[in-house]
């Protein structure tokens, strides 16, 4: 489990995920790869760097101990944007599960 920080992500795309949720890209185009490789190189670079301003809030592991499993042994994962964190505006956190 963790606590804000850097998230300890299996396949390495939640901040481009959030990103592109943010920006109305549907779950089953993220979660499919549609979306990003249809973009030109500028579209992507954007994304990119856009990405960058995600944070995590926290980490929940799949745990035997506390009997949570999710999925596969998994993960769960809560992001924000860095500056909503700052304001403490909870509005747009993203829940994401990778297994």
């Amino acid at each position: 489990h963790r606590l804000l920080g850097y998230s300890d992500a299996i396949h390495n795309t939640i901040e481009l995920d959030c990103q592109l949720r943010l920006e109305g890209t549907s779950w089953k185009e993220i979660f499919s790869g549609e979306k990003y490789t249809n973009l030109d190189e500028s579209e992507r670079a954007r994304l990119d760097k856009e990405s960058i301003k995600w944070r995590q809030l926290f980490q929940i592991d799949s745990d035997y101990k506390t009997q949570m499993e999710w999925g596969d042994v998994g993960r769960v994962f809560v992001f924000i944007q860095r500056d909503a964190l700052k304001k403490r505006d909870f509005s747009t956190t993203y829940a994401l599960y990778q297994g």
